[in-house]
């Protein structure tokens, strides 16, 4: 045989390859015949560097190695062929085999022994065994192979996943959790980490999970249950959860794993249907009583007419008839507002141009206040006209004004704005009586000692009143939000304790024909874009992404974080950010406060803040008067942010 033929570089990977390394030719060519004739590949050397040289482009599976090579130890080139090519098996053959021999290349990483002299069979036994072997490991890589596959893609899944997963141990102690559960409990895994994620738990739904938890314990079912958790920002997340348990081969519960998914709009929803359902069930019984009422107090009042008519009263008897009239009328006035805010329908709706009314409605206003209270109309140019109830609006902005006076007790602000907004499917999500579309909005904003968040959901229920004891019937709310939704409106309470309240009603906009060409371009006009980048702080996470994605679409860059220190340390980083868009009312830190910081750190940066209370009562309310931002009042559609936000970037000043 040619020990210097030409080794062929590319090789078939079925192929098992033998690469044989003896000094005695003679010897090496009667293994090479032997493989050959069988399914082996083989190439042969007679030296170590032959060896080494042929290792790297032979690419062999198997070496059979003499373990005396001239003047070259055989081991010696054994480490080094394992050096080169770690999953090569070597076979030593030697005629001199001694256990010492033996443990030091079994050591040194030899697979098997031949002994000289060999037949075919035995040598053909032990290439069996290595190829065996080579196969074993090749179909154990390929499974931990196509396993690491399978665990990364599950990952993949489980980490983009909409829905909250965790697995925990047989404790109840929490061993993982993706991000769309950090997102919903406001934790990361480190705070979640064993009973961490109880104290996320909402304190009326701690006793009821664990009871749950435990009854379920054993369970062979996997079992559902709603609960809340409560963000460190304190905004409360509703949940719909599943949880199953793990149990090993001996049947023995090592854990849960579980599912979670927001129904906080669901229970929103709900929470405004059932408002609505039970005022219009009040309304009827209401109406009802004050029917009746009315009926009864016409008796007495027309009684005490004649009696006033038909008999000699002294000034005393006089006196005591007058103050039944008096009470009779106050009961005529509240059964009065019973029957309107039991009316499912406007009596007399007109294409109206609100502004007109408030306008009319500024001396009775004006007298209907203290001369403490500043009234500020903002009254928008153009404003679209609706079909409403003249008379039922001029009750409900009198209603709002009066609110907002006993908020201040006699003395402070109320700004009194119109304007014609669109409302978005987003922002008509979180109110189902409103559909997309153009609206009229009527806010009535204060500076007042707020709404606490637990009372909002209650403002507009008939009879509730945080006014003291026979300063309120608890009806004025109730009748504006009866006309409003006659109307087809909505209605929005914004409110946060001792900075003030917003109120804003909105009515579905009635073009007239004549304007409709006109209008119908208005909507289609194009949406301004942009690529520069932007910081978005807002504690809201829902409202985070909501405004992430919008500006993602119109071409922008967008940051975000839920933190005002995070924002002041992005800012920091990042140099490339050209407007910080920042709520006002944030936990830690105000909005100004936001924006004070940011100029001081880069004072060519824009500022675009937003806030739940209109632009000017936000103004009103600030106490970072030098700081020249732009408002954005909440809700806002698309179209608003995004030509606010390139107002505010090209604005130069």
């Amino acid at each position: 045989m040619n020990t210097d033929i030409a080794v062929n570089p590319v090789t078939n990977n079925n192929e098992q390859r033998v690469l044989i390394v003896d000094d005695n030719l003679d010897f090496a060519e009667s293994i090479q015949d032997i493989l050959e004739s069988e399914i082996y590949v083989t190439t042969l050397a007679t030296s170590a560097d032959q060896a080494e040289q042929f290792l790297a482009t032979f690419d062999a599976d198997v070496a059979l190695i003499d373990v005396r090579l001239g003047n070259t130890n055989g081991i010696d080139l054994l480490v080094k062929l394992k050096s080169l090519k770690p999953s090569i098996l070597c076979v030593m053959v030697t005629a001199f085999s001694t256990e010492d021999l033996a443990v030091k290349a079994l050591r040194s990483g030899a697979y098997d022994f031949l002994r000289k002299p060999f037949n075919a069979t035995e040598l053909i036994s032990v290439m069996q065994r290595c190829f065996e072997h080579i196969a074993l490991v090749k179909d154990k890589a390929s499974a931990e192979l196509s396993l690491m596959k399978s665990e990364q893609r599950f990952r993949t899944l489980v980490e983009s996943s909409p829905m909250g997963i965790y697995e925990t141990d047989a404790e109840g102690n929490c061993i993982y959790v993706n991000e769309k559960w950090q997102e919903l409990a406001g934790l990361n895994l480190e705070a979640a980490t064993g009973d961490g994620w109880i104290q996320a738990l909402h304190e009326d739904d701690r006793k009821s999970v664990l009871e749950m938890w435990k009854e379920h314990a054993q369970s062979e079912k996997p079992w559902d249950m709603e609960y809340r958790f409560c963000t460190p920002e304190g905004k409360i997340n509703w949940l719909l959860g599943r949880a199953v348990v793990l149990r090993d081969e001996n049947n023995k519960v090592v854990g849960y794993l579980g599912a979670i998914i927001d129904i906080t709009e669901q229970k929103n929803t709900e929470k405004a249907l059932r408002r609505s359902i039970k005022l219009d069930a009040i309304g009827q019984l209401t109406g009802g009583i004050a029917h009746d009422f009315n009926n009864i107090l016409s008796i007495i009042l027309g009684n005490l007419s004649l009696l006033e008519k038909n008999m000699q009263l002294d000034d005393k008897s006089k006196k005591r008839i007058e103050s039944i009239k008096h009470s009779s009328r106050r009961a005529a006035d509240l059964t009065r507002s019973l029957l309107n805010f039991s009316r499912n329908e406007a009596t007399s709706e007109k294409f109206t141009n609100i502004n007109i009314i408030i306008l009319k409605m500024q001396s009775l206003i004006d007298h209907s206040v203290t001369p403490q209270l500043e009234i500020d109309y903002q009254l928008a140019d153009e404003l679209h006209y609706c079909n409403i109830d003249p008379g039922d609006f001029e009750d409900a902005l009198l209603n709002l004004i009066l609110n907002a006076r006993d908020a201040m007790d006699g003395r402070g602000k109320v700004i009194v704005e119109t304007r014609n907004c669109i409302l978005d499917a987003n922002h008509c999500a979180h109110y189902p009586m409103l559909s997309p579309g153009e609206y009229v909005e009527l806010s009535v904003s204060d500076n007042g000692t707020g709404i606490p968040h637990r009372l909002q959901e209650k403002v507009f229920d008939p009879f509730f009143t945080t006014k003291e004891q026979g300063k309120g019937t608890g009806l004025g709310l109730s009748m504006v939000f009866g006309f409003v939704k006659r109307s087809s409106g909505g209605i929005d309470v914004y409110s946060e304790a001792d900075i003030g309240t917003t109120m804003r009603l909105y009515f579905p906009c009635a073009i007239p024909e004549n304007k409709q060409t006109k209008d119908d371009g208005v909507k289609t006009a194009a949406i301004p874009r942009g690529q520069e980048t932007v910081l978005v702080v807002d504690d809201e996470p829902a409202l985070l992404e909501t405004v992430k994605d919008s500006l993602e679409t119109l071409g922008y860059n967008v940051i975000i974080t839920g933190s005002g220190m995070q924002a002041i340390q992005l800012l920091k980083e990042n140099l490339n950010i050209t407007l910080l868009f920042s709520d006002v009312v944030m936990p830690e830190m105000s909005g100004y406060e936001i924006a004070h910081q940011a100029l001081q750190l880069r004072p060519e940066l824009k500022i675009l803040l937003t806030s739940g209370y209109t632009k000017r009562a936000t103004l009103n309310n600030n106490t970072h008067q030098n700081i020249k931002a732009e408002i954005l009042s909440k809700p806002y559609s698309i179209t608003e942010l995004a030509t606010q936000v390139r107002r505010t970037i090209d604005n130069n000043t």
